[in-house]
């Protein structure tokens, strides 16, 4: 596998000289197998610039989505995307479900007139939202594991392995409070 950042930061994008070693952008991680296949990792402002190096090659692109989860430095760069408004191109976008919110929807009011002039619905790429939980499904031979964070929303890690070599991508994972669970409060993906 060969694996990209086209983003690196949290919260917000720091352009500057400061930050020209690992660049100013908000989280976005391109890994490419062997066979080619395009696995994104999260949609920050770098998934800007990916999406225009993905512009170059003359194939459309057909890429999974693995978000980390849905605050806006991980999904803000979606909205600037310019592969998803060309109808060739096909996106599968998978995320945890919040609690009262599916992914879909979470993409969609990001992206209404409100807050952005070309809504979700006006993109004509092929887009497919799925929700997952903590468990392990393969993708044209990529085997994906996820695995609940602890964080302040629902977030997953994301383990990719092909061909006996792995990837691992965890971001915003805080420490479990070892108050919690002497009071019985539960892990996130426990009943």
């Amino acid at each position: 596998m060969r694996v990209k950042f086209w983003g690196t930061r949290g919260s917000i994008p720091s352009p500057g000289r400061r930050t020209l070693r690992y660049g100013g952008n908000t989280l976005c991680v391109e890994v490419r197998t062997a066979c080619g296949q395009l696995v994104i990792l999260d949609c920050g402002t770098g998934l800007r610039e990916l999406g225009y190096a993905l512009m170059s090659e003359p194939e459309p692109v057909a890429a999974t989505i693995l978000i980390s989860h849905t605050h806006w430095d991980h999904t803000q760069g979606f909205a600037f995307f310019a592969p998803a408004a060309r109808q060739e191109n096909q996106f599968t976008i998978y995320a945890a479900s919040s609690v009262d919110k599916g992914v879909l929807e979470i993409f969609s009011q990001q992206m209404d007139y409100l807050n952005f002039p070309v809504s979700l619905e006006e993109r004509p790429a092929s887009m497919v939202f799925r929700e997952v939980g903590e468990e392990t499904f393969s993708l044209d031979g990529v085997q994906i594991a996820t695995q609940y964070m602890n964080h302040t929303v629902l977030t997953l890690g994301y383990r990719l392995g092909v061909g006996g070599v792995s990837v691992v991508y965890a971001t915003d994972h805080e420490p479990f409070s070892p108050t919690l669970y002497r009071s019985g409060a539960t892990r996130p993906g426990q009943p």
